[in-house]
């Protein structure tokens, strides 16, 4: 069998964060590679960095094409990915090539260059995700993903979960916090009234990837349906402090997004950080 060069950061990453299973997943992946290049007809190439709860390779298809192969653990279900990157049907993100659900696998254009930057001038940011939310989920869709409370609970606990496995007392420090942010996460979330976006959810400066033909694209989505303002909070919190105030005013102008809305979903992100 192919020994395989996945990211060592990735295998690290989740033989601490998910034990026993992590490292299982990590014994299997050789053979899980060797039969999607199989199936697929692929020339499996490098390992890529960026992701941690998934294994991503470069690879080439038999016309030649680049493409990327990305296989999940139990811990990401890949179908949740594929519905948000067959919704979005290339333009703002990675066109969906590919997908075995057996193997927990999909198969995805490369994006070209590919280069990752700190940080994108705000403006450029705001039309991709006027692109991202521009169609709204089908009913379908709404009901088989996640609704932005479930991510934003999830995400409430793992921290407290983290704390904990840390350290107790940091764990009972870190309460108030946490039950501050669910207030406050849910005053935002009862008080949406608008028709819900398909969210990327996870729209770090290393999710943006620059594209020769398409501008700027957004890679590897935690999608889930609800308030548009949570991604572009989530972008804006990523750059420097001293300038958070001017990219949420020009997200919210670009965006036609309430500027205070943003700033909320700006601070409950941080905290439940």
């Amino acid at each position: 069998m192919t020994p395989y060069a996945v990211s060592e950061y990735m295998s690290r990453f989740v033989a601490r964060h998910f034990g026993a299973p992590g490292r299982a997943w990590l014994t299997g992946l050789p053979g899980v590679i060797e039969r999607c290049a199989a199936e697929w007809d692929l020339l499996i190439e490098d390992g890529l960095e960026g992701g941690l709860l998934s294994c991503v390779m470069s690879a080439r298809t038999g016309c030649g094409d680049a493409v990327v192969l990305k296989i999940g653990g139990p811990w990401t279900p890949i179908d949740r990915e594929a519905c948000a990157l067959a919704h979005w049907a290339g333009g703002p993100a990675p066109s969906l090539l590919k997908i075995d659900q057996r193997l927990g696998a999909l198969l995805l254009e490369r994006i070209t260059p590919g280069s990752t930057a700190s940080e994108h001038p705000a403006e450029e940011v705001a039309a991709l995700l006027r692109a991202l939310h521009a169609v709204g989920p089908s009913a379908r869709q709404r009901a088989s993903l996640p609704s932005l409370a479930d991510l934003v609970e999830e995400r409430i606990a793992t921290a407290g979960d983290e704390a904990f496995a840390r350290s107790p007392a940091e764990a009972e420090s870190l309460a108030p916090t946490l039950g501050r942010v669910r207030a406050e996460a849910d005053a935002l979330l009862t008080s949406f009234k608008d028709d819900p976006v398909l969210l990327h959810g996870d729209l770090e400066p290393r999710n943006i990837l620059q594209c020769a033909q398409r501008g700027i694209v957004a890679i590897d989505p935690i999608p889930c349906v609800g308030d548009p303002a949570y991604d572009v909070a989530y972008w804006a919190i990523e750059g420097s402090p001293d300038g958070l105030e001017d990219r949420i005013a020009t997200l919210a102008t670009c965006a036609l997004l309430d500027r205070e809305r943003i700033e909320r979903w700006a601070t409950v992100i941080a905290l439940e950080r």
